[in-house]
């Protein structure tokens, strides 16, 4: 039987990584309705035009959401997630 610490834990991790994942659904979700590449799509396009043809295909406001806006909001998530759970 795991002690209630280890319950704990278990639980707070797994709350928090619910929290990242709403975030990162919701910011995906809003990618897509702005027409603004996401991650997933910079992938598939990797594997279909090679690495520096995928990137050279991005437009700026992509490039602008995919390093500094994604990041920010998935930051957000943890540090709400870290300081609420």
């Amino acid at each position: 039987m795991i002690s209630k610490e280890i319950f704990t834990s278990i639980l707070q991790t797994y709350l928090r990584g619910i929290i990242i994942l709403f975030f990162a659904f919701t910011i995906n979700i809003l990618a897509g309705y702005f027409k603004i590449s996401s991650w997933y799509d910079l992938t598939i396009k990797i594997k279909d035009l090679g690495f520096f043809n995928a990137f050279s295909q991005l437009g700026i406001v992509s490039i602008g959401f995919l390093f500094i806006i994604y990041p920010l909001f998935l930051g957000l998530a943890v540090f709400i997630a870290i300081k609420y759970i």
